[in-house]
């Protein structure tokens, strides 16, 4: 299984298309606005190299942490393929 936390602000239309992707394929996780959340913020800049991209993507599978820093659909996608965190398409209801 895989943990996903999307650390983004409100206004940014990288962190709302991250997010509607995810709702997309199903994958659930959680937001945090780093606007209004210092701690997450601070977080996000040190992942960063002292810089705040949004979105910033953190994926925890088991004990492995990845983040994605302002990935694209593709990228963040592939991601979740490789760390098994999409769910498998469901078969086709018989007819």
């Amino acid at each position: 299984m895989v943990v996903v936390k999307v650390y983004g602000t409100s206004g940014c239309e990288h962190t709302r298309a991250a997010r509607e992707l995810l709702k997309a394929l199903a994958v659930p996780y959680d937001y945090v606005d780093i606007d209004s959340d210092e701690a997450a913020a601070k977080q996000v800049e040190e992942w960063n190299e002292g810089r705040r991209p949004t979105p910033a993507v953190a994926l925890l599978s088991g004990e492995r942490l990845t983040v994605l820093s302002d990935p694209t659909g593709e990228q963040l996608e592939a991601e979740l393929t490789r760390l098994g965190g999409l769910a498998e398409a469901a078969p086709p209801s018989p007819s």
